[in-house]
């Protein structure tokens, strides 16, 4: 296919095969030349998500300001697939931002290299330690950073933990996480400290969605070194002094790639991008203040801020809880997308009364007003969000976000106020363990701990027929506790609000759907 290209400043006014080198009109790119770029900039995890926030942001600061210093090398711990993509690409990725009728499409040119950690992870140790590298960022979800709990507790009898532990460097293996990174990487940027006398501080920045994300990641790293090394005292020390870990509140929603939309924007712009992310216009990134660099980021928007906590609560409950009212209810009624949800009243109105119920500690005009925006956000269309993808990994989240919702809201109530959208919605999950919605028909979960939530499926069909009494909803509760080692539930089991409020959804769903179900909660809410 040949276009005329006339915008981009390439081949103006000759016909020209469309392409990367060769942009279309209407699609933008970096106004920088990346021969001139210094990569300081280490980041782990290169899933879209991480290439529509923080390339984005390095793309727009270096474009915007001239300060061409903060380039960024992509790591990648175990999916070669993507490493292969953008090399095919030169390390550049096509952006496609979306907001109702409207679409931007630009050329990324902020990811100058690649690490692909099986072949080489001596060579990403040396890149983390080198004196150029200022700053380390992580997208790697909360999965794979192994906690036991969103406060940083490393479960140290992971598989992959303990690998890492054993590892030692055997070509015909590599390490399998963040930590064996971190530990060996800080060892040998101190170690270079020690022998030029040149002192060398580093930021680390966790971009995933686990409360106090970067402390969490300090306080589990901490962990893991005291694990590996006989002697970690001087190392934690330099760590203290010369490793700010801070906290961050990214807010972005990324839907997962299909083929669907590579096939239209192919069809539409003329050529394939090989890496190709849909993302919507919005965005924000938050950042705690620190001793150490970062890039000046605040230039074009980003917020630096003394306390990052109002902001990470209304942001994870906001939009991340609230979520998983729409992919939840969505899988129930047979849905693909988050939007179609929306345009559902019953669901709509349901998202809107778990918003006022986060007011309760949030505050009220702040979630009235940042409500409002995100269920905008969920109704656009263009977006396309699934929601099999926001509810991939359904167990964590049921207890991480919504049952988290609910406990917040009752210890900020004194006990007064229920959280019922919060339970509401943690019935929905426990009937969606199945993967059978209402008409009948199964569904895909993306979920590795379904296999052992089929004994909790089995209690609940018991329980829902009379079988099973004496197992009611507390005893289902304290085996989803029991079998995955999550206290929230344990604890949640004892709260007989919690409890009777669970066991009216669960028979309401299930005995007259979604809709009815929603709208007699609705009614008896206002």
């Amino acid at each position: 296919m040949n276009i005329k290209t006339e915008t981009n400043g390439i081949g103006s006014g000759s016909f020209v095969t469309p392409g990367l080198d060769n942009l279309p009109n209407g699609i933008l790119k970096y106004r920088y030349d990346r021969s001139n770029v210094t990569a300081s900039h280490v980041h782990i995890g290169l899933g879209s998500f991480a290439l529509a926030h923080i390339a984005a942001i390095a793309d727009k600061y270096m474009s915007e300001t001239g300060n061409l210093d903060w380039g960024i090398i992509g790591v990648a711990m175990h999916n070669r697939g993507t490493i292969d993509g953008l090399k095919k690409a030169q390390n550049r990725i096509v952006l496609v931002q979306r907001e109702n009728e409207t679409e931007t499409v630009s050329v990324l040119g902020s990811l100058l290299e690649t690490i692909f950690v099986p072949d080489d992870p001596a060579l990403l140790i040396k890149t983390i330690a080198r004196p150029m590298t200022k700053l380390l960022t992580f997208t790697v979800t909360s999965s794979g950073h192994y906690m036991r709990d969103q406060t940083g507790t490393l479960n140290m009898t992971a598989t992959e933990i303990v690998h890492d532990l054993d590892y030692r460097g055997d070509p015909s293996d590599s390490p399998k996480t963040i930590y064996w990174v971190i530990a060996k990487a800080l060892e040998e940027r101190m170690k270079l400290e020690d022998q030029s006398g040149v002192p060398l501080p580093l930021t680390v920045l966790s971009l995933d969605n686990i409360p106090t994300n970067s402390k969490a990641l300090k306080k589990a790293a901490i962990q893991y070194i005291r694990a590996s090394y006989e002697n970690p005292h001087k190392l934690l020390e330099w760590i203290e002094n010369r490793v700010d870990f801070r906290v961050t509140v990214v807010d972005r929603i990324t839907p997962k790639d299909t083929v669907e939309f590579h096939d239209e924007f192919v069809a539409q712009y003329g050529f394939d991008p090989t890496v190709l992310i849909a993302t919507e216009k919005k965005w924000q990134l938050a950042v705690e203040k620190g001793r150490f660099w970062v890039p000046e980021w605040t230039k074009i928007g980003v917020k630096e801020v003394e306390d990052i906590q109002k902001i990470w609560q209304a942001k994870f409950f906001g939009l991340n809880a609230a979520h998983q009212i729409l992919g939840t209810f969505g899988l129930r009624l047979g849905l693909q997308f988050i939007h179609e949800a929306m345009e559902i009243p019953e669901l709509a109105e349901l998202v809107a009364l778990f918003h006022r119920e986060l007011g309760t500690f949030l505050g009220y005009d702040v979630m009235k007003e940042y409500g409002e925006t995100v269920r905008s956000r969920f109704a656009d269309r263009a977006l396309k969000d699934q929601n099999r993808r926001v509810v991939k990994d359904a167990r964590k989240k049921a207890s991480e976000r919504v049952a988290y919702a609910f406990e917040m809201v009752l210890e900020n109530s004194n006990g007064a106020i229920l959280a019922r959208a919060a339970t509401f919605t943690f019935a929905g999950w426990l009937l969606n363990i199945d993967c059978v919605d209402e008409r009948g028909i199964e569904f895909v979960q993306d979920d590795p701990d379904l296999v052992r939530l089929k004994e909790i499926s089995d209690d609940i069909a018991q329980w829902l027929r009379g079988e099973q009494e004496d197992r009611g909803v507390a005893h289902i509760l304290r085996h989803i506790g029991e079998l995955f080692g999550d206290n929230r539930m344990i604890m949640l089991a004892s709260k007989s609000s919690f409890v009777q409020e669970l066991a009216w959804s669960l028979r309401e769903l299930a005995a007259s759907g979604t809709i009815v179900a929603t709208r007699k909660l609705l009614s008896s809410s206002r």
